[in-house]
């Protein structure tokens, strides 16, 4: 039975990736742009940390990662975050890659170390 058919277990699984990134979205008030840091990444979601979110995220939102990097993505869930650095974790779903794809797919793949970078508190 593949690892697929077992509950609980994840189609995609996650890989933990610590790297800068921007989380811009828009409500009908204003725009924002936050510095956020990701925490894991799948070909179908990531979870990235947002320190001090100006506004709650639940709307469309793109995600900057790195230099070359863009994925429009959807909140599915938040979550206080209470480890090294205090603030808010938020899940997404990828609904596209913008652009940087072969970047995102070795991020998934766990390839490349030049993604991670320890987190400051």
């Amino acid at each position: 039975m593949p690892d697929t058919e077992y509950p609980g277990r994840r189609q995609y699984p996650r890989q933990k990736v610590f790297t800068f990134c921007r989380v811009v979205w828009s409500s009908p008030q204003a725009s924002y742009q936050v510095p956020a840091m990701t925490l894991d990444v799948s070909p179908k979601g990531l979870a990235v940390l947002l320190r001090n979110p100006a506004q709650p995220i639940w709307m469309e939102a793109t995600v900057h990662i790195l230099k070359d990097l863009e994925l429009r993505v959807m909140p599915v869930h938040k979550q206080p975050w209470v480890h090294r650095v205090a603030g808010t974790k938020v899940g997404f779903n990828v609904k596209q890659i913008i652009s940087g794809e072969r970047q995102w797919e070795a991020m998934c793949n766990g390839a490349g170390d030049a993604h991670s970078v320890v987190p400051q508190g």
